[in-house]
């Protein structure tokens, strides 16, 4: 799969061998106040094979530690993409949140696309759960 890094970018890189995803890094330094978004440039732009799609998510450990997440969860990477690959992340803590350039800010998977052909029919086959949703099984 061929990247391009730009300046100030950083290789994404799986911490272990089984690692389902590799860590995208921040590419400059920058804040993000409580309740609030911000951009961030990831430092490289990807040309993924037609078949694939990189979904960036959040990292566990930030989510946790500073309530700091990937607002759009997962945000898609399309195949004819080519500009800076970028996470939305969004504060929901109570005290802002400095993020550093060349620190680790959200995952990226790459994952396959399968297509699909939309059959428009007037009645779908019946199951035990029909229209139940958000909550719908249980707790």
């Amino acid at each position: 799969m061929k990247i391009k890094l730009l300046e100030g970018g950083t290789l994404p890189t799986k911490a272990t061998s089984g690692a389902a995803c590799f860590d995208v890094y921040a590419r400059q330094d920058l804040w993000i106040s409580p309740g609030h978004t911000a951009l961030v440039p990831l430092g490289f732009s990807i040309q993924l094979p037609e078949d694939r799609a990189a979904l960036i998510l959040p990292r566990s450990g930030m989510a946790y530690k500073h309530r700091v997440t990937v607002l759009n969860a997962p945000g898609v990477i399309d195949s004819d993409y080519r500009g800076e690959c970028k996470a939305l992340l969004m504060n929901h803590g109570d005290t802002s949140h400095t993020i550093t350039a060349g620190e680790r800010v959200a995952q990226m998977m790459i994952t396959s696309l399968t297509s699909a052909v939309f059959e428009v029919v007037t009645q779908l086959d019946e199951t035990t759960r029909a229209g139940g949703g958000f909550g719908s099984t249980g707790r």
